[in-house]
């Protein structure tokens, strides 16, 4: 979701200080924002917050709950599915709520279970799932995610992922929200891969992208350049709107549909906090 205000953030000392790391020259001109006893740091960020309560106490609370209204609550019915020798499929009349398949790029996950926790416990939203593998990078990704009250559907994403497609499957089936990255676990970069389009045609279930950016940050030189947000970096998550792809849908248009979606709601999350 796009949701763009004009105003104008606190300004930031801009430090002209750099370091060498592995023989790469790298700068940290907010390095001064590291130190949460300082006079300065803390004036900025009661700034920040101050512009933060501006815009949510105010008449743009109002018009941020319709827009999230309206992309949401609209009639859609799930793909059937078969049980026991019968068919069942779901409708949703566009109050209720049903299983959701939010996208993020792999290098923008860091703080996506930190987001997640914190929805779930200030708004109220879902436990949402996400898949990791049996191996021991699975394992991994298996704890930190747990530790924001996430769920694991395990299955492994290598050889096609078809054990990772029908693990989410049947997550979303069972009415769980799922995260996946469409472009992981080994790129190419920001190409959405069509593992997600066969998931969305599959259930039925919307799609949501989902743009993360954070400044200042760090890029590693990973195949993702992965970003990882320094400390009191500005930070803004964009939903983008819910996409459907129809059971019969052509492959290559609903995946270059659903990857022009989550560009630009991480283009517009970079523009948010000027990165």
């Amino acid at each position: 979701m796009a949701y763009v205000v004009p105003f104008r953030y606190p300004a930031a000392r801009v430090d002209p200080l750099a370091e060498t790391l592995h023989g790469v020259v790298v700068p940290d001109p907010f390095r001064w924002l590291e130190d949460p006893h300082s006079v300065e740091t803390r004036a900025w960020v009661d700034a920040q917050n101050e512009l933060t309560r501006s815009r949510l106490d105010g008449p743009a609370r109002d018009e941020f709950v319709h827009e999230l209204t309206e992309r949401f609550d609209y009639a859609r019915t799930l793909a059937a599915y078969v049980r026991g020798g019968r068919y069942f499929f779901t409708h949703n009349p566009g109050l209720l709520n049903q299983p959701l398949i939010y996208a993020a790029w792999h290098g923008r996950i860091l703080m996506i279970p930190w987001l997640s926790g914190r929805f779930e416990r200030r708004r109220g939203a879902r436990t949402v799932s996400v898949l990791a593998s049996r191996s021991r990078d699975g394992e991994l990704v298996a704890r930190w995610v747990s530790r924001f009250g996430m769920s694991v559907v395990r299955g492994s994403s290598s050889r096609g992922g078809a054990e990772a497609l029908r693990a989410l499957t049947a997550a979303v089936r069972a009415g769980q929200d799922v995260a996946v990255v469409p472009d992981g676990p080994r790129g190419p970069r920001e190409r959405l891969q069509a593992g997600l389009v066969v998931l969305a045609a599959a259930t039925g279930a919307p799609v949501i992208p989902l743009g993360f950016a954070a400044h200042p940050a760090k890029r590693f030189a990973s195949w993702d350049r992965f970003l990882m947000p320094l400390p009191f970096a500005r930070a803004a998550v964009v939903f983008g709107k819910a996409a459907t792809v129809p059971r019969g849908a052509e492959r290559e248009p609903a995946r270059a549909d659903l990857e022009r979606a989550l560009r630009e709601a991480t283009e517009t999350a970079d523009r948010l906090v000027g990165a």
